[in-house]
């Protein structure tokens, strides 16, 4: 009988994320057409292209909420410090390995508050100070181990690309699963409509219901993206690790 071994854990290229989509990846600029498509504005009549692309950005980050990218990273540490600091698409850690190697058994270290008096008496734990939204530091890692130049390997969950509308709409590639980008299109429906409530709330004409109208739009656009967010919300828990958990009909504590 052939022994059990423990297999290999395949290792993507420092701050790179494995994409199946391959060239099919759609920019910021080909979504912004197809919500002009949705809106039947495909001249920009009414809602201007870059508003739209803007809105996508804004999609994005809120779909980075819910539906956060999984990003692996291998760092050197610096001798004898015990602090690192996090990329700027940083959310929370899942994996941290330290000392990094590339055969099993790999070496996981533990989440444990450095304010705990155990932490600093033991080389297997870790800790992570958020950024608190604050623009002007990132998150930081800290290690309870004295770092010696070894490697550091980093699963981390991260926001989707772009962050920010900084670059040429024509280059600028979401990483938005391929499922889900109707979700991101929706995102920025909704908030055109929300946009056009807004400018004729500055001007109402008191002669027709056309405010009503508006409004009647924003909330069916926001009912159908937050329908199709809580859907595929629902259907990443029937296939996750673990399913939808429901409490017993005999059990009273619930």
């Amino acid at each position: 009988m052939t022994p059990w071994r423990e297999p290999e854990i395949f290792r993507f290229p420092p701050c790179h994320t494995f994409d199946t989509k391959g060239d099919t990846v759609p920019t910021i600029d080909e979504l912004a057409d197809r919500v002009q498509v949705l809106l039947n504005d495909t001249g920009a009549a009414i809602w201007d292209h870059l508003a739209i692309q803007q809105w996508l950005v804004d999609g994005l980050r809120e779909y980075s909420i819910h539906f956060p990218r999984t990003r692996y990273m291998s760092a050197l540490t610096v001798p004898g410090e015990q602090k690192l600091d996090m990329p700027e698409d940083f959310i929370a850690a899942l994996e941290v390995e330290y000392p990094r190697t590339d055969a099993p058994p790999h070496r996981y270290l533990q989440r444990l508050a450095r304010s705990h008096p155990d932490f600093w008496q033991r080389d297997c734990y870790y800790d992570v100070e958020p950024s608190n939204a604050n623009p002007d530091s990132s998150s930081t890692l800290y290690l309870s181990a004295v770092p010696n130049g070894e490697s550091l390997g980093l699963t981390y969950t991260a926001f989707h690309q772009p962050m920010y509308a900084d670059g040429l709409p024509t280059i600028l590639k979401v990483t938005a699963a391929s499922q889900h980008e109707h979700i991101i299109e929706q995102y920025a429906v909704w908030q055109a409509h929300v946009h056009r409530l807004a400018t004729e709330v500055q001007n109402p004409d008191l002669t027709i219901r056309l405010m009503q109208q508006y409004k009647l739009a924003v909330q069916a656009t926001e009912a159908s993206y937050r329908t199709s967010l809580r859907d595929a919300m629902k259907a990443r828990a029937a296939s996750g690790w673990t399913g939808p958990w429901k409490a017993d009909v005999h059990d009273r504590i619930y």
